[in-house]
C-alpha cells in the first residue's frame, strides 16, 4: 500500500489489499489533533464474487463454510469518519453497507440450496452510539426452491430500538431449519 505522512496527519492513498480471495481498497487519513484524532477511513470491495467475502471471515466461521458453495455478485463498503475528541465525548461515525445479486449457497447438508439472494443493506452507527444505530435493509429476497422470503427491515436505536418490517414469506420452516 501507499500511505504518507505530514505534519501531524498520515495519509492512505490507493491501498489495494487482498484479505484471503477478497480483493479491497482502503484509503483515507489519520490526523493527531491536539486534543484527539480526525479519522477518515473508507474501504469497499467492488464487483466481487460473493464468495471471497466469506474467506474473509473469521476461521471459526469460515472453516464452518468448507463445504458450503457459494456464488453470486456482492459489494462491500465501510468507513469510519470523524473526530475522536475524549474530553467531550466526540466518537466517529461508522458505517456498513453490503448488496448481493444472484446470490446462490448451498450445502450437503441442506435439502435444497438458497437462490436468487437479492440484498441491499446500509448500517450507520453515528458518533458509535449505539442508540443512533440505524439498519436499513431496504431489500432481501431468496428461493429455497419454490419457496421465497421477501423483506423490508429498518431499525433505529438498540436498547429500546424502533423496529419496522414488512416481510412475505411461503416457505416451509422445517426445511429451513435444515
Amino acid at each position: 500500500g501507499i500511505f504518507r505522512s505530514f505534519s501531524g496527519t498520515v495519509v492512505f492513498d490507493e491501498n489495494n489489499l487482498v484479505i484471503n480471495s477478497l480483493p479491497i481498497r482502503f484509503v483515507g487519513h489519520f490526523s493527531f489533533l491536539k486534543d484527539g484524532y480526525d479519522i477518515d477511513f473508507r474501504t469497499n470491495a467492488k464487483e466481487t464474487d460473493l464468495h471471497n467475502i466469506f474467506t474473509a471471515l473469521p476461521p471459526e466461521i469460515a472453516d464452518r463454510l468448507a463445504r458450503t458453495n457459494i456464488k453470486g455478485y456482492a459489494e462491500i463498503d465501510a468507513s469510519l469518519i470523524g473526530k475522536y475528541i475524549a474530553a467531550t465525548h466526540q466518537m466517529p461515525t461508522l458505517a456498513f453497507n453490503m448488496k448481493v445479486r444472484e446470490g446462490f449457497i448451498s450445502n450437503p447438508n441442506a435439502p435444497e440450496p438458497i437462490s436468487n439472494l437479492f440484498l441491499n443493506l446500509k448500517t450507520k452507527l453515528p458518533g458509535l452510539n449505539t442508540d443512533s444505530l440505524t439498519i436499513n435493509m431496504d431489500s432481501l429476497f431468496f428461493n429455497i426452491g419454490k419457496d421465497y422470503v421477501a423483506s423490508i427491515t429498518k431499525v433505529k436505536g438498540f436498547k429500546t430500538p424502533e423496529i419496522y418490517t414488512d416481510t412475505r414469506s411461503d416457505i416451509d420452516l422445517e426445511k429451513w431449519a435444515k
